[in-house]
């Protein structure tokens, strides 16, 4: 996961570009996608 300073800076609009922040908006949901898909995958039991 990112470091605390890094989203953080999701909360500075000050800081980044428009473009950056919907990148970096990307970046987190794609993360927590591929984090709960893992989870998810984790939960089930394996077909034979």
């Amino acid at each position: 996961m990112e470091s605390t300073r890094e989203n953080f800076r999701l909360f500075e609009p000050d800081e980044l570009t428009p473009e950056e922040r919907l990148e970096r908006v990307i970046e987190l949901l794609t993360e927590a996608s591929l984090d709960l898909a893992k989870e998810e995958s984790d939960e089930k039991p394996a077909i034979a």
